[in-house]
């Protein structure tokens, strides 16, 4: 469903998985969560979440994954600027790493695109294929830090040192109204 958006930064959005979890009070106001519960609540509670539960089955904001979605960029004429997975996190610990190599693949197939995937930390967060091989070129990484009041400005970046776990040719720390 690639969504145009009125995200300052980006062009379109690309949401092959939904849903997280509060990690810090950075996420108090977080936009997904909020849209999740108020827009979306009856799609997403639609499909089952990656951890069944009672509980999950009632919150739309339970991380899901959503294969028809993975098509996507392919259908895309020119080139874009692509925020992946708007309203999660590709590197939350409930997201299947067979699913988070499906997106990458797209990723590398689908090279024309610019893909910008941000993470609040996951410590699995590659930039490989999947197999170790084969680098995604065409992504922009970054890191939302957890809480502005404690996390902003980050000295000297150090967690984004930690998180070059694989290489991207640029790497971002964006900076969203927390309060």
């Amino acid at each position: 469903m690639g969504q145009r958006t009125s995200i300052e930064w980006t062009e379109v959005t690309w949401n092959p998985t939904t849903g997280c979890t509060k990690v810090s009070a950075g996420c108090d106001n977080c936009y997904a969560e909020a849209l999740s519960r108020r827009l979306l609540r009856r799609i997403y509670r639609r499909r089952l979440p990656v951890a069944d539960t009672t509980a999950n089955r009632a919150d739309p904001f339970a991380v899901r994954v959503w294969p028809e979605r993975l098509d996507q960029p392919r259908k895309w004429s020119g080139r874009r600027l692509v925020f992946v997975n708007s309203m999660s996190d590709l590197f939350h610990a409930d997201v299947p790493p067979q699913f988070q190599r499906a997106v990458f693949r797209v990723m590398l197939e689908v090279d024309r695109h610019t893909y910008q995937v941000l993470t609040m930390g996951g410590s699995g967060a590659s930039f490989r294929d999947g197999a170790g091989r084969q680098t995604v070129r065409t992504a922009t990484r970054g890191r939302s830090p957890h809480d502005y009041r404690s996390d902003w400005p980050p000295p000297r970046y150090p967690m984004l040192r930690a998180r070059r776990v694989g290489p991207a040719r640029c790497r971002l720390v964006p900076r969203q109204q927390t309060t």
